[in-house]
């Protein structure tokens, strides 16, 4: 076994006991059900980025830790891919029972050491109808490799919880190497904490996966923020949230750090280490995002924080854009800012139906903040919430951090890229946002390169151009040309622009559960 990941470093390498800096790697929750398929896709960017092939190793454990089948792939070209793990670790013989019964590690090996440690890849849960997806969100940290980050010291939240007849809120952890670990899990409304809960996870093997089912601990209610802490860790500490029903896919998304004041005080995080200065305060805002909003009676669009956010002495401006990209409405709203402060959700497209009477399929939303004092918190976090009218317990929980104004990127970074899956069975809809930083509006275009990928190594490519503010919505149900082309499969998007800041989403609306997620 091993022997491709040898070969490739030309050594002999003990993976179990070796910290190896040229890896980045992932692990998830396997779902099992007579009803509900696990995919990994992702676009295989390592060769067009890195100008170099990757061994990817796949490693499927049962709960407990114990690995059940090892699989490894030479990847030496760009591709979409969507790998079916059922299929591949022969899960049809073992769907007598129903939950998260097993866990898949990922491991990409580089000849140079990656920026990000996390590779870019998801998992999607999928049925005949609906599916759900979230991308990769934590890791094992190698033996001898050093945590020194502020994420460590942060408890964890970000997700929605529902008191419903017949339906179980789960979070998972997957342990490292340790013994034990020690969770706290305090449930609260607006920084007041209403009821706590201390559980010993006990490991018996490593890398066990621990489902936590949230309904057997407390109370649940709407708008209630669950906030984990995990004391001394050898994981990266977010953990999988979501909930699921009997015979029904789950749904899925991750956790991410709580960055309000109270945390950072309580746990002694130094101002100058969350906090940058406006350099140009006059000409810039401090953090900027743009967001879709499904125009429709079926399908809601919310905004969601969970009191998470350090936005003290901050203002909030908000652009409403049509499809067409027309500045229909700007504003302050100092009521939304206050909202953004707590565990809230802003239900974004009844504001848009109450007070604009717009046909548009899409819309589109920016939201500008910036402080009074030229201080902001460099990493904010909120959700995005799309899911069916009346059903928010089947949509998609997309987290998402906006940008926020660095000045070594504003000033030397000439482009950025993104990508992200498109039509396929999913009929992904994939929406790009030229979001700009500056107060007074540019006169100016900027350039979107954007090459399409299929499941047959095939490749288009096209050329838009996009005023800053602007946004570019890519859907087969619109574009013949790439219908024709994805030929019913999944295909990936690849933009490559000439400024250093853009968002980009991708959801599907398709079947009764909506799935999304922010690309890459």
């Amino acid at each position: 076994m091993n022997s491709l990941i040898k070969q490739f470093y030309n050594e002999n390498i003990d993976l179990n006991n070796s910290y190896i800096k040229n890896k980045s790697s992932a692990i998830f929750p396997i779902f099992i059900s007579s009803e509900v398929y696990n995919f990994l896709t992702f676009f295989s960017y390592w060769k067009d980025r890195h100008k170099s092939n990757v061994i990817m190793q796949l490693t499927l454990r049962k709960s407990s830790g114990q690995i059940e089948s090892v699989k490894e792939f030479n990847i030496t070209k760009s591709s979409v891919e969507k790998i079916s793990i059922n299929e591949l670790f022969n899960l049809k013989s073992k769907l007598f029972k129903r939950g998260f019964f097993y866990s898949l590690e990922v491991e990409i090996f580089s000849k140079s050491k990656p920026k990000i440690p996390i590779p870019a890849i998801s998992i999607m849960y999928q049925s005949d109808s609906d599916q759900s997806i979230v991308h990769a969100a934590t890791r094992i940290i190698d033996k001898n490799e050093g945590t020194d980050d502020i994420l460590f010291k942060l408890p964890q939240t970000g997700f929605e919880v529902f008191k419903l007849k017949k339906i179980t809120n789960y979070i998972i952890f997957i342990g490292g190497y340790q013994k034990k670990y020690t969770l706290k899990i305090d449930l609260m409304h607006d920084e007041k904490k209403l009821i706590n809960k201390k559980i010993i996870l006990q490991q018996n093997h490593p890398k066990q996966l621990h489902l936590v089912k949230l309904d057997d601990l407390f109370n649940l209610k709407k708008n209630l923020k669950v906030s984990i802490k995990v004391k001394k860790c050898d994981v990266f500490p977010r953990f999988f949230a979501g909930n699921f029903l009997s015979k029904s896919i789950p749904t899925v998304t991750h956790t991410f750090a709580d960055n309000s004041i109270i945390q950072q005080r309580k746990n002694r995080i130094a101002f100058k280490k969350t906090h940058l200065s406006n350099f140009s305060s006059n000409k810039y805002y401090d953090t900027v995002f743009m967001i879709p909003v499904i125009n429709s009676k079926n399908v809601k669009t919310e905004l969601s924080s969970y009191s998470n956010n350090y936005l003290d002495n901050s203002n909030l401006i908000i652009e409403l854009f049509d499809s067409k990209n027309n500045l229909i409405d700007k504003q302050t709203n100092d009521l939304w800012l206050k909202r953004m402060k707590m565990s809230s959700c802003i239900n974004l497209t009844n504001w848009c139906a109450k007070n604009f009477n717009l046909k548009d399929d899409f819309l589109f939303i920016k939201f500008a903040l910036f402080s009074n004092n030229g201080f902001f918190h460099k990493r904010h976090k909120f959700g995005l919430n799309i899911y069916n009218n009346r059903h928010m317990e089947k949509g998609c929980n997309i987290c998402f951090g906006p940008s926020s104004l660095y000045e070594d990127k504003v000033k030397h970074q000439k482009f950025s890229t993104k990508w992200g899956p498109v039509g396929g069975k999913e009929n992904f809809i994939f929406t790009i946002h030229n979001v700009s930083f500056h107060k007074i509006q540019e006169n100016c275009k900027n350039k979107f390169e954007i090459s399409f990928y299929n499941s047959f190594n095939e490749k288009i490519f096209k050329t838009i151009n996009l005023k800053p503010n602007d946004s570019f919505l890519i859907s087969v149900d619109k574009d013949t040309e790439l219908k024709k082309f994805l030929r019913g499969e999944l295909g990936y998007v690849y933009i490559k622009s000439d400024t250093w800041c853009q968002d980009s989403f991708f959801f599907s609306l398709k079947g009764n559960y909506i799935a999304g997620d922010h690309s890459f």
